[in-house]
């Protein structure tokens, strides 16, 4: 989890995954495994991320 990140109450962060600098993850958002949230991004409460890592 990068600095200055905020998290909201309930907010579930599972295994494996990246938040960048300076984002915001409202209350109740569900970032799935593996997913990605780069820096300066603000997440809408209640969000479920799900960003599956593809290796090319």
């Amino acid at each position: 989890m990068g600095s200055s990140t905020v998290v909201g109450a309930g907010t579930v962060i599972e295994p494996y995954c990246f938040i960048g600098d300076g984002s915001t993850l409202k209350s109740g958002t569900i970032v799935k495994s593996t997913s990605i949230v780069g820096s300066n991004t603000t997440i809408q409460q209640g969000s479920v991320l799900y960003m599956p890592y593809t290796e090319e």
